[in-house]
């Protein structure tokens, strides 16, 4: 008899004698019984489990029947305990097959599980079986499925895609939450990159990415029933659609010492250019088309879509009508503001 085995008896020992048999206070007949005799669980209880293996998915189910053979005790009832998972009827009669079922939902951590059946008359155990069930490992794409409408986003700040989390039906809870490492589940400032949502009677949850203003990736992620799922959405270069371009003062003497503040504004129609573009500065003598100067202080495009930088005439810049241009690499834009040389 193995130690998941027990079969208990109020008989006590002693030499043969006539007896109503009694295995486990199950009455079985009359006869003569040996109370030092030893009696097999397998004889009284069974217990079985179809199927005896089942995903770790949180909403799988194995069912259990213990039998009781033969019953001829009205009063005796059945306890069902698993070491994990959850069992529907913890406690039961037989039915007059001698026949009483429970059912097993897994939960979501793999491995062995060990089922128990205790028979009871009233609260005494009499009799008791236990049973093996394999949570097995279970792929999270069989619970929660992830896709996005669109992977590639312009990084504008403003474009967005639909991302969608399946739900497998079996899933009880229908709370999704879905987590961006970049972007946000948001317009504007701060960022929310962490969103609970409610699936709708398709299984389908949905939340709304919007890109950020700068170059990089997100790993989106949708979390339900213990399981996740994770997609990829790429932020692209949004490059600009226009330029202005602003130079203070106009007019600036030969010298090292003195400098115009420029700024060059982006602008693009829908959204914002993405930060760290590139503005390229120029300068040069409308006479000679000479270049000359030197542009100090350069900065790449910010938040607001303005690149600046400090033009230096020097002290040999040729003295007249010059101009500073300013252009966008990669793209046809270019813009270009008048200003004069005069003696120091």
């Amino acid at each position: 008899m193995s130690h998941h085995d027990r079969v208990t008896s109020a008989l006590g020992s002693g030499p043969p004698t006539c007896y109503l048999w009694v295995f486990a206070l199950v009455a079985l007949g009359a006869g003569c019984y040996d109370r030092n005799a030893v009696v097999e669980p397998s004889e009284i209880l069974t217990l079985e489990a179809s199927p005896a293996v089942i995903p770790a998915d949180g909403f799988s189910t194995s069912q259990v029947t213990a039998t009781l053979n033969p019953r001829s005790d009205q009063s005796l009832t059945v306890a069902f305990q698993a070491s994990r998972g959850t069992v529907s009827v913890p406690q039961t009669s037989f039915d007059s097959a001698g026949r009483a079922v429970a059912v097993l939902q897994s939960d979501t951590r793999p491995g062995v599980i060990v089922v128990t059946a205790e028979v009871k008359r009233g609260e005494t155990i009499v009799a008791s079986r236990s049973i093996n069930i394999t949570f097995d490992t279970v792929a999270a794409g069989n619970v929660v499925r992830l896709s996005v409408v669109t992977s590639v986003l312009p990084a504008d700040g403003a474009s967005n895609t639909e991302v969608r989390a399946e739900l497998n039906p079996g899933v009880a809870s229908r709370e999704v939450t879905f987590t961006t490492t970049d972007g946000s589940f948001s317009v504007g400032e701060p960022a929310v990159q962490s969103i609970p949502r409610t699936a709708s009677e398709d299984g389908i949850a949905r939340a709304i990415l919007y890109a950020p203003q700068a170059v990089g990736s997100a790993l989106v992620t949708a979390t339900a029933g213990g399981f996740s799922a994770a997609a990829t959405v790429t932020f692209a270069v949004a490059p600009p659609d226009a330029l202005a371009l602003k130079v203070s003062p106009l007019s600036l003497p030969q010298s090292d010492a003195e400098s115009a503040a420029i700024v060059a504004t982006l602008s693009r129609t829908s959204g914002k250019v993405t930060v760290n573009t590139a503005v390229e500065f120029s300068a040069f003598n409308d006479d000679s088309g000479d270049a000359f100067g030197s542009f100090a202080d350069v900065l790449r495009s910010n938040a607001s879509e303005q690149a600046t930088a400090e033009f230096i005439p020097g002290s040999s810049a040729p003295l007249g009508p010059a101009t500073i241009r300013a252009r966008v690499p990669g793209t046809t834009l270019r813009k270009e503001v008048k200003i004069v040389i005069t003696p120091p």
